[in-house]
């Protein structure tokens, strides 16, 4: 049986998708699944061997519809032989998990007796169930919804809810601190991280700093530190010397929960902790409630200055860094900063503490201040 599964957004949220994959994949009998993406994502091509991958070229579809001195007939060409590709197959289910307008159309021209998940009919959506009602008419629409990503495409496709993932502590103890994302609005200012940076070097915690091929030279520059070029596949083959990985970039978060790694994710800018948390037991997440955020992904910054990042300050993260480090309840220390921390629960929700009272009794024997947690 081939099933065909359309993941047609970035690279990070096909990382998120992979828990839905799982799921797919592990209740249907004898199933080949293939998984169409982009070209951005081919990295996880060879990460995910056990997912048959074919790709549209993005970049290319763009030039050649945008730039003047380009035939669209070629990116019809382009898209027609992707078509047909794939029809090859007989796919026995497609499903999209994407809920783009393209995807839509990409659903109708796939042959395939059954469908699930956005799809078109005549020139309008169709939207006939409960979940992909939800996901489409109320879900896109807020900006703290009851259901997490994962969870709304679940039922947007008639999928069972994937298991929220519980880390592994493997014996490392590095810290791992990925500053650079790929949207200048979800980057925490660099004096930030040389703060962090230099907190933690004075409590002896052992750290480094890691970073996409080809950003390693600017950022070490910038931070004044010795910065590790890493891919995905050496992020998975090193895994076991870390203890926690500090990120905003959702991809790498994302990756990095597959790899059962603790995670604790800076969301700021369009980044969404209620829509797309870390799909990790106890996850931490720092977020600025200001106005504005999460803001759109296309837009700029609406603010003077970013707001959303200079809430969040340096000595917040190490605590939660400690805490994590220790398995030792934050308490009530970060309940006055403006920047809000929270935990993913077990069934895949953010909780944010905003009182005193929401201290954790059962993460270890009291709670952890900045003066007296010592050496991690």
């Amino acid at each position: 049986m081939r099933i065909l599964a359309l993941s047609l957004l970035r690279l990070g949220d096909l990382f998120h998708h992979v828990h839905l994959l799982r799921e797919i994949k592990r209740h249907a009998t004898a199933v080949e699944l293939h998984v169409l993406a982009f070209a951005d994502a081919r990295p996880a091509e060879k990460l995910f061997p056990e997912f048959r991958f074919h790709f549209i070229p993005r970049a290319e579809l763009q030039t050649d519809l945008v730039e003047r001195h380009r035939s669209w007939r070629r990116a019809l060409h382009l898209l027609k032989t992707a078509v047909r590709d794939l029809n090859e197959y007989d796919f026995a289910l497609t499903c999209n998990l994407t809920h783009t307008a393209f995807s839509g159309r990409i659903m109708d021209l796939v042959a395939c007796p059954e469908k699930r998940g956005l799809r078109f009919e005549d020139g309008r959506a169709v939207l006939d169930s409960q979940g992909l009602r939800y996901v489409n008419e109320i879900w896109a629409f807020e900006k703290e919804p009851l259901f997490n990503w994962v969870d709304a495409t679940a039922a947007s496709v008639d999928v069972a809810e994937p298991p929220v993932l519980a880390p592994e502590r493997r014996g490392g103890a590095e810290v791992w601190l990925q500053p650079l994302t790929s949207d200048a609005k979800k980057n925490w200012p660099i004096p930030r991280w040389r703060e962090l940076a230099r907190r933690l070097r004075e409590r002896g915690t052992p750290f480094r700093f890691i970073a996409a091929p080809g950003e390693g030279a600017l950022l070490a520059a910038a931070l004044g530190e010795d910065v590790y070029e890493m891919t995905f596949q050496a992020l998975r083959e090193t895994r076991d010397r870390c203890a926690l990985l500090v990120a905003g970039d959702t991809s790498v978060l994302h990756f990095a929960v597959l790899e059962r790694i603790p995670v604790l994710g800076l969301y700021l800018g369009p980044a969404n902790p209620f829509k797309t948390p870390p799909r990790q037991k106890g996850a931490g997440i720092f977020w600025a409630p200001v106005g504005c955020s999460p803001c759109g992904h296309r837009l700029a910054c609406s603010q003077a200055t970013q707001v959303c990042a200079e809430a969040l300050g340096a000595e917040e993260v190490e605590l939660a860094v400690l805490a994590r480090l220790k398995n030792m309840d934050i308490g009530s220390h970060l309940t006055e900063a403006r920047a809000l921390f929270g935990e993913v629960q077990s069934f895949g929700r953010v909780h944010f503490r905003r009182t005193h009272a929401e201290a954790d009794p059962g993460r270890g024997p009291g709670s952890l201040s900045v003066a007296g947690a010592g050496p991690a």
